[in-house]
């Protein structure tokens, strides 16, 4: 009895309620005025593929920006993006076209989304917001977002951040001509607390000029406690705010290039200083071979894991970077030629995994070489001048062209993004990097001082 009753009851309560429901056709439904933005991300942009030959027509792909987050405070009504979208216009071979954007907006109970962007004329305009339509996002400054019944609304700040510059581009911000560097028959440079110091060979000796990183006109001739011999210019190097300079047998130090102290140890032995990497000073020795110290008073033969008759001996550059891999460790590149009379058609590299944690292995120069059908291979110029740049090394050439390497020299490209405007055949310039990261080519045939950098490490160290 008793289950049959609850049956009963539970038919009788349904009945009530259809019955409540005939007798009125309207239902009273409340809007609550809470509404605010949960989520905002954007879809695809158009690119237009910009058309290669005259008789080509521009055709449109899309692109999507969907892995650009939007950070939504609601304290202070402000949406943007932390990670700025590229840039927008000359990106070959695409055009961004930010006119041509899709949204999608997310919102607290149902709330209606409203786009104030700008109508022809620059004024404030309102346009209604539909998932799937595309909106300038230039123009796009601000969004409301209204309750169901449309009596009230919240507006957010929309901030989309978008790269002011081409990033793929290269620059050159300053272009001089120096009489004091046209006076050198040949010169090398290296830069060191906001200076650039250029040794040049002169009157049969090594002459020192510098000038601040950021003027390429303003040298001056440094006046030397040392008479430098004529061939000392190629051994310089750098390292911890000192210049470092080998001549006749004797290395020298100073922290101005003009006061040089002769350094303790025994140099006798060697040829030509290298540079510095890793943790020690390397050096071509009177043995034809690689020596390196760690404190300048000690120099030891390196070894090498091949003949000593594939070292280079001219237009000598020493690179190094640390390892992505191994902590405590350096690469560093020996690139260079070897003498014209071997007939190479390819440039030389050496290299060598310098560790310097405590109980590491000290690991042999190893020879990487280049075949002549390979088509990324470093070209043999008369000169080829290279530093480690960003994430990659860059080189130039006497013929003004630019090479790069992401690989630790194993493949090397043209770098067409980089060109020296009205540029004069030369074997006798530097090229260094300054803290900056700007490039400079210093050349001693025509006194001409230029630097420039890719815009896209243009902040990597400002």
């Amino acid at each position: 009895m008793k289950r049959k009753f609850s049956a009963f009851m539970v038919l009788f309560s349904a009945l009530f309620l259809m019955s409540s429901c005939l007798k009125d056709d309207t239902t009273e439904v409340t809007y609550s005025d809470d509404t605010a933005v949960t989520a905002f991300s954007l879809g695809t942009v158009n690119n237009v593929l910009k058309k290669k030959y005259q008789s080509d027509v521009d055709s449109i792909v899309t692109k999507s920006l969907t892995s650009y987050a939007f950070t939504i405070d609601q304290a202070s009504r402000l949406i943007y993006n932390e990670d700025s979208l590229p840039y927008d216009r000359n990106v070959a071979p695409y055009d961004y076209d930010y006119t041509a954007v899709t949204a999608t907006v997310t919102t607290k109970n149902s709330g209606v989304v409203v786009l104030v962007g700008k109508n022809t004329a620059g004024n404030d305009t309102l346009l209604s917001y539909t998932s799937g339509t595309k909106y300038d996002i230039t123009t796009i400054k601000k969004l409301r977002v209204y309750n169901a019944s449309m009596t009230a609304y919240s507006e957010y700040n929309l901030d989309i951040r978008i790269h002011q510059r081409n990033d793929s581009l290269y620059n050159w911000v300053s272009d001089a001509t120096n009489s004091i560097i046209q006076d050198f028959e040949d010169v090398r440079a290296v830069a060191m607390n906001g200076k650039i110091y250029a040794f040049g060979q002169k009157d049969n000796a090594t002459k020192v000029v510098a000038t601040s990183d950021k003027d390429v006109a303003g040298w001056n001739e440094v006046e030397t406690n040392v008479a430098f011999s004529a061939d000392a210019f190629k051994s310089i190097a750098q390292n911890n705010g000192k210049l470092y300079i080998l001549s006749n047998g004797t290395l020298y130090s100073s922290s101005d290039a003009a006061n040089w102290t002769a350094e303790e140890g025994d140099a006798s032995t060697l040829k030509q200083l290298l540079g510095y990497a890793g943790n020690r000073f390397i050096a071509l020795n009177t043995s034809n071979t690689i020596s390196s110290s760690v404190d300048l008073k000690e120099w030891k033969k390196d070894e090498l894991a091949a003949d000593t008759k594939f070292l280079p001996s001219e237009s000598l550059s020493l690179v190094s970077f640390p390892s992505t891999v191994n902590e405590s460790t350096d690469i560093a590149l020996l690139i260079g030629n070897r003498a014209a009379a071997y007939g190479d058609s390819t440039a030389t590299i050496w290299n060598k995994m310098i560790e310097y944690s405590a109980g590491s292995k000290d690991e042999p120069w190893t020879y990487a070489p280049f075949y002549i059908n390979d088509p990324d291979k470093a070209p043999y110029c008369n000169r080829f001048a290279a530093v480690a740049y960003d994430d990659r090394i860059e080189a130039l050439n006497n013929d003004g062209v630019f090479y790069y390497s992401t690989d630790k020299g194993l493949r090397w490209f043209k770098d067409t993004k980089v060109e020296i405007p009205n540029f004069q055949s030369t074997s006798k310039f530097a090229f260094i990097m300054d803290s900056n990261n700007y490039l400079w080519f210093i050349d001693a045939t025509t006194g001409r001082v230029m630097k420039g950098r890719h815009n896209s490490v243009g902040d990597k160290l400002n």
